[in-house]
């Protein structure tokens, strides 16, 4: 039964797919009418400009006869001016004043004139400007346009109404000829791949084309249509059906062609994104990080996985970063973390220099493109604002760490653990903003320290707490010291360095940083005990516990010294406790 419903299914999304392509091929066939059409609307839109230029040309020469009636009316009723200040010149200043006010009495009545024209022929059509000069006029002009919303309403209901309805019409018509045309065999799998191709690459030219012209389209019934992101996008729909019932429907190519063409198709859709919105980003996202699932393979290949996801996200973090959207970042957070976790599935052998390869390159996207905004660095050093997303970023990272550490047996832990915490305590030594993911970093490498030599514990048949416990002894407690403390040291005595650079400027940073490094060394020692003497008297372990407190206190009194005033200083409390 499961079988017939999973043969259901192949053929359902056989038949949806074929449609599809047969969809693509007909609209490239359709092409000469399409441009024969547009052709015909850009004519008309023409001819509708020139109209409508002709009428403002006639208007603004109607206005420039009234500006000069006006003109004439205004050096009418002040013919006096002239005269009265040639004898305000020659005579005394006493009988200036009396021929002007004189002479000025009569043409008084005459100024109202001038004033009374001006709202009746160039006020009603700027209505801003109207607006901004008589504030009396604003209820009138306001109200008119309600008046008028209503029935604009009534017709963009109407009209959108009747344009969704054809437009469904139109799609059914188009499924149903298309269904006709496979099964009557009009077209061949060859032809509907290649014209689906060609209609896809069209669809791309078109919305580019488009976009560079800056042509605005005016459609009653959809007001600022998208013209050419609704064409990209489209192209990219079909250009993605088209690689994928290549591969799946037809077998006309193999997994490995078609994995590069679907990682490429995704990553031109969010280039496109960059100019034609966020739209188009959405698709692109979705079909770079559903690629894997659409491809299936005998011998999968982990490091090949990897790569593409490295490669996707840093796309998407790029165009988040370069469009401001913080949306598409956490997609691109969220696909990276989440294809991290999933690559533990693959059995192959190359599985654990993949989670390598993955943890560590999502740590050097995630600092690059979050930092890139904190690109300030002051000097000296200030505190900044925290970056939440970042936090989210990284802390992300940490926690797929920590399930790797877990679960990929194949994991080199020693250089993942390294690597990784070693590139998030840069970020957060470096970025103000970035401080609090040091305890991100500090996550990291303390599931690197304790996982090391932990394959034994995994094994099924430990029942007992004397099992338990003899499984987490590790074989060679001198190898295993000494992995523990390649990763532990160089990140704590970093944490320390850039807690010490932050120590006066950015104080708050300074004790992010401060507590990272405590809780890395602090930590390490706990797990090196309960790993090799759990719960045993070890002078060993006394000795190194009272070495470790005799530092902090040492950096406690470092760090004060920095400031002597600052008695709430949080790096030196961080080392204190």
């Amino acid at each position: 039964m499961e079988y017939s419903r999973a043969g259901v299914a192949r053929k359902g999304l056989v038949g949806l797919m074929e449609i599809l392509i047969g969809l693509l091929a007909l609209g490239y066939l359709a092409l000469p009418v399409i441009a024969l059409i547009v052709a015909l609307s850009g004519r008309s839109d023409r001819q509708m400009l020139r109209a409508r230029t002709g009428q403002l040309a006639q208007e603004i020469g109607n206005l420039r006869d009234e500006i000069s009636r006006l003109r004439a009316r205004v050096a009418g009723a002040h013919p006096a001016e002239p005269a009265g200040e040639t004898p305000s010149n020659e005579a005394p200043s006493t009988e200036a004043p009396v021929p002007d006010s004189s002479k000025a009495e009569p043409p008084q009545p005459e100024t109202p004139q001038p004033e009374t024209p001006r709202p009746e022929t160039p006020r009603p059509e700027p209505v801003a400007m109207g607006a901004s000069q008589e504030p009396a006029a604003m209820p009138a002009e306001a109200v008119a346009p309600r008046r008028r919303s209503s029935a604009d309403l009534e017709r963009a209901i109407g009209a959108r109404w009747s344009v969704v309805v054809g437009g469904i019409a139109v799609a059914l018509g188009a499924v149903f000829l298309v269904r006709y045309t496979i099964e009557a065999g009009l077209l061949g799998p060859q032809a509907r791949i290649a014209l689906g191709a060609l209609f896809s690459a069209f669809l791309f030219g078109a919305g580019e084309w488009l976009r560079r012209r800056d042509k605005a389209f005016s459609i009653a019934a959809v007001p600022n249509a998208d013209i050419p992101g609704i064409l990209t996008g489209a192209g990219s729909v079909g250009a993605f059906a088209t690689v994928y019932a290549a591969y799946s429907i037809y077998g006309f190519i193999g997994p490995g062609p078609a994995f590069v063409a679907l990682t490429l198709v995704g990553l031109a859709s969010l280039a496109l994104s960059a100019v034609h919105g966020p739209k188009l980003a959405a698709l692109g996202v979705v079909g770079a990080y559903a690629t894997p699932l659409l491809v299936s393979s005998e011998a999968p290949n982990p490091l090949a996985l990897a790569i593409h996801v490295l490669v996707v996200t840093g796309a998407v973090i790029g165009v988040a970063r370069l469009r401001g959207w913080l949306w598409l970042a956490l997609c691109g957070v969220a696909g990276g973390a989440g294809w991290t976790l999933m690559e533990t599935a693959i059995d192959n052998a190359l599985t654990g220099m993949a989670g390598l390869l993955l943890v560590a390159g999502l740590a050097v996207i995630y600092v690059a493109g979050f930092a890139w905004r904190q690109a300030d660095m002051p000097q000296p050093p200030q505190d900044r604002p925290v970056d939440r997303p970042a936090m989210i970023a990284l802390g992300a990272l940490a926690m797929v760490f920590f399930v790797q550490a877990g679960i990929n047996a194949q994991l080199p832990l020693l250089p993942a653990g390294l690597a990784t915490g070693l590139v998030v305590l840069a970020g957060a030594g470096l970025w103000p903003a970035l401080a609090p993911a040091s305890l991100a970093a500090a996550l990291i490498v303390l599931s690197a320290v304790a996982a090391t030599d932990l394959q034994d514990l995994i094994r099924p048949g430990l029942t007992t707490l004397d099992q338990i416990r003899a499984g987490l002894v590790p074989p060679d407690i001198v190898s295993f010291l000494r992995d523990t403390l390649v990763v532990a040291v160089p990140a704590s005595v970093g944490a320390v360095w850039a807690a010490w650079r932050y120590g006066v400027g950015a104080k708050k940073a300074a004790g992010w940083l401060a507590s990272a490094a405590g809780i890395i060394a602090f930590l390490t020692l706990v797990i090196d005990y309960l790993r090799i003497a759990p719960f045993e008297t070890r002078p060993v372990f006394g000795a190194a516990g009272l070495a470790l407190a005799f530092a902090f206190a040492a950096l406690a009194e470092g760090f004060i010294r920095l400031d002597v005033e600052d008695n709430k200083a949080p790096a030196p409390a961080a080392f204190a406790v």
